[in-house]
């Protein structure tokens, strides 16, 4: 008697949660709202694994921000990033070349730049620098060759034969900035120095 009273406790609770789980409808403003408050959480019942396809009304917005180093922008010339502009895609199509200045390590734990080339850079390269120098470990992968970075002050991303879409993507555990993803498609287009 004892097992089949657990097996049907067992039973309804599975039933129940698959139930609340179904009848689950969000709105768009409802999103929003929540996103608003301190705190977000989405939970189901303890138990059996259940997966379900989320539909979405309305308009969903890309909170990633994005900057483009445009042809004949003097501005980008030389750019001190901040912890800030963590989460930040560069894209790159400056004919006069541009220098990024990563932030100290020291309290950059997280922090995540991505760069990519989206135009022709003409006759200057891109360089990313280090702001204390010997800090850049890990590997870029240029043209299917891993190219390795050992203790590097900058990466440099080359103009004679970019390639749209080049990109590298970096990353700080709070002591050094690693390439977490990169992909240039020419031999020599980048690499790790200083």
């Amino acid at each position: 008697m004892k097992k089949f009273k657990v097996f049907i406790t067992v039973a309804l609770t599975l039933v129940i949660s698959v139930g609340i789980a179904s009848a689950l409808t969000i709105s768009v403003d409802e999103l929003k709202e929540l996103l608003t408050e301190s705190e977000v959480s989405f939970g189901a019942f303890p138990g059996p694994e259940v997966y379900m396809d989320v539909t979405v009304y309305g308009t969903v917005t890309n909170l990633e921000k994005t900057t483009v180093v445009a042809p004949g922008v003097t501005t980008f010339s030389t750019t001190t990033l901040s912890l800030g502009d963590s989460g930040t895609t560069y894209l790159i199509a400056s004919s006069t070349g541009s220098e990024f200045v990563l932030p100290a390590v020291a309290g950059a734990d997280g922090v995540t730049y991505r760069f990519i080339v989206t135009g022709a850079l003409k006759t200057a390269t891109t360089t990313i620098f280090s702001a204390a120098g010997d800090d850049i470990e890990g590997t870029l992968m240029v043209a299917g060759v891993v190219s390795d970075c050992d203790d590097a002050d900058y990466i440099k991303i080359g103009f004679a034969t970019e390639n749209l879409g080049d990109f590298v993507e970096i990353i700080s555990d709070g002591t050094n900035w690693y390439p977490l993803a990169s992909g240039f498609l020419s031999a020599g287009q980048a690499l790790c120095a200083g």
